[in-house]
């Protein structure tokens, strides 16, 4: 067996033979290589192929919507290149998949020709390097996207909404759809708030701070900030999230009829219902993200470029053309707060009293209103249009006094009553909304002659009473009183109840009205009706109290009946 010393590698005495070595250095030169490169080729793990390392690099992914965002690029690079190793593919290939990218991206209404699809697709794939170069498998050097330039980007299509289309958007939201009502708080927290939409999906009720009037909204990459908004819009954001069965700290504030959580597919359904009735909307694909570029515009044209960051919750980049001086003129939350005191009009705790007085006055045309007041256009303030917009649809309370009012009118001139496309048309509401309040003003009607009934079958008693004469019955008391003796019947238990008893006829009288509720807008979505434990969840109430009200729903025949 030949020494290894004898080939002049490694003398007899273990050491490296000098010569030996400056003949090694000097091919090593000549090939481009360092002594560091052999050692990493020694000990580097096998490089893996596309279909191995996708799974695990998007299972280390720390966003949910990163994650999303890569997997779709991924799984076609994956389709691609599944079999071949990562140091395989070439800076032709990473072109080609590109543009194959472009190619089959799926037309949406923000489609820019490819263009971002194509950007989306190259990071995905920087990503995966990143995730190969950080867990050993290749080196920097190796990395194929070095000699590939990133797509360029396209300048954005969105601008600021006009006040005639922003006014348009709110009435055709107020006037249509299942829910006008958490459409319309959802625009106005959008358009005062300037917030994307993963900041209202993720608000909870723990984000809340009353006292000062901030939200704390979670929004993309895990960034959190404290964005000022007004008094109003914080109350309503409470009584919409009580009203609709948030119990807890960590439950959503944004919630659909049925008290659940809702989900990123309800901006869909309102922009589609919004595309299909506005000509505007539709042929410029305006979204939720326009309201932000709407508010943030008019922050900027009225309190500089540093507040209408600091609005819109941007990092300060420190890449940036405007060097250090960024980091020491950035805004605080009490300049945020002036902007959100003048777009509202509102006093807020947080901004500085100097800027009190100057609040109204200070409200932009730009997020005025046009409304006809007395035949002539006036121009109104952001607060004052909002306002009139939720006590519209802030729930029932207004539109059943409302109906009721006109109920009552009608009545006393003699006229049948007003039907449903008549009251829509006055109060401007929806047909659903109308619809409900329609029945809450027939339920509260009929409860209040059956309260009548009883006080004149109680004065009838006492006449008789104080008469020396036996109470009378009941057919003479259906006489007396002009109803049928099954009403008399009703009235009659009714007085005899005890005031607990009447109470808790109360209360499940209640239960049995948002029970139907619940069966009624499982119908409209083509859903079964709710079981017996999630109608326990959704209204507190014992499973004892549920039974019963579903016993008494289907002994009217259905969720319709009154």
């Amino acid at each position: 067996m030949t020494e290894v010393g004898s080939v002049g590698g490694v003398a007899a005495g273990g050491r490296a033979d000098p010569g030996a070595v400056s003949v090694a250095l000097q091919v090593l030169e000549q090939m481009g290589l360092t002594p560091a490169d052999l050692v990493g080729a020694v000990v580097a793990p096998r490089v893996p192929t596309f279909a191995e390392l996708v799974p695990q690099a998007l299972r280390a992914v720390s966003s949910e919507a990163s994650r999303r965002s890569y997997r779709s690029y991924l799984t076609k690079a994956v389709a691609v290149w599944g079999s071949r190793r990562l140091d395989e593919v070439r800076p032709e290939d990473v072109r080609d998949f590109l543009g194959h990218v472009r190619d089959t991206v799926v037309v949406r209404r923000s489609n820019t020709g490819g263009s971002n699809a194509m950007r989306n697709a190259y990071q995905a794939l920087s990503y995966l390097y990143r995730h190969a170069v950080q867990r050993g498998f290749i080196g920097e050097r190796q990395v194929v996207l070095r000699q590939v330039e990133m797509p360029r980007k396209q300048s954005s299509r969105r601008h600021a909404v006009s006040p005639q289309l922003i006014s348009e958007i709110f009435r055709v939201a107020r006037e249509t759809g299942v829910d006008p009502e958490l459409d319309v708080l959802l625009l106005r927290f959008h358009l005062e708030t300037a917030a994307r939409t993963g900041g209202a999906l993720a608000l909870r009720v723990r984000d809340l701070d009353v006292d000062q009037s901030l939200v704390q909204l979670w929004e993309k990459s895990g960034t959190r900030r404290w964005q000022p908004v007004s008094p109003t819009l914080m109350g309503h954001l409470l009584e919409h999230a009580r009203r609709r069965g948030a119990r807890d700290d960590g439950d959503k504030v944004f919630r659909r009829l049925d008290g659940a959580a809702m989900s990123r597919k309800r901006y869909g359904s309102l922009w589609d219902r919004l595309r299909g009735r506005l000509e505007s909307v539709r042929v410029a694909q305006v979204s939720t993200h326009w309201l932000r570029h709407t508010t943030l515009t008019w922050v900027e044209r009225n309190f500089g470029y540093a507040v209408a960051r600091a609005f819109a919750g941007h990092v300060v980049s420190q890449s940036s053309l405007h060097g250090s001086t960024q980091t020491y003129v950035k805004a605080g939350i009490g300049e945020v707060a002036a902007a959100v005191q003048a777009l509202t009009g509102e006093r807020h705790p947080l901004a500085p009293s100097a800027d009190s007085a100057g609040a109204v006055e200070g409200v932009s045309t730009a997020v005025g209103l046009p409304r006809v007041v007395d035949g002539s256009r006036e121009r109104v303030g952001l607060r004052e249009w909002l306002r009139a917009e939720d006590a519209r649809t802030a729930g029932l309370g207004s539109l059943f006094e409302w109906v009721l009012a006109l109920y009552e009118e009608a009545e006393r001139a003699g006229k049948p009553r007003p039907d449903g496309d008549v009251l829509v048309e006055i109060t401007g509401a929806s047909v659903y909304a109308v619809r409900a309040a329609q029945r809450k003003v027939a339920d509260a009607l009929r409860r209040r002659a059956q309260d009548d009934l009883v006080e004149r079958i109680r004065r009838l008693r006492e006449e008789a009473e104080a008469a020396g004469m036996p109470r009378p019955n009941r057919a003479a008391l259906a006489e007396a009183t002009g109803v049928t003796v099954s009403a008399v019947r009703g009235a009659l238990a009714r007085l005899n109840m005890p005031a607990r008893e009447r109470g808790q006829d109360e209360r499940q009288r209640a239960l049995v009205e948002r029970v139907r509720l619940l069966c009624r807008e499982a119908e409209r979505a083509g859903r079964p009706w709710p079981g017996r434990r999630a109608l326990i969840d959704a209204t507190g109430e014992t499973a004892h109290a549920v039974r019963l009200a579903q016993a008494d729903i289907r002994a009217c025949r259905g969720v319709r009946a009154d």
